[in-house]
C-alpha cells in the first residue's frame, strides 16, 4: 500500500543516515528540581527504555 511505502521510506531517512549504525548511551537526571523533575525524568526514562 501507499501507506507502508512511506512509512518505510520515512524511517529510512530518519535511522539510515552516516552515523546510525552504532549505539548510543544516554543519561538522564533528575537535578534538583523535587519531585517534579524526578517525575519527568522517569516519563523521558521510560520513552527511551
Amino acid at each position: 500500500s501507499v501507506q507502508g511505502k512511506l512509512r518505510r521510506l520515512e524511517m529510512e531517512t530518519m535511522f539510515f543516515g552516516k552515523y546510525d549504525k552504532g549505539s548510543a548511551i544516554i543519561s538522564i537526571y533528575a537535578g534538583a528540581g523535587g519531585e517534579d523533575a524526578g517525575d519527568w525524568t522517569k516519563m523521558l526514562f521510560n520513552m527511551y527504555v
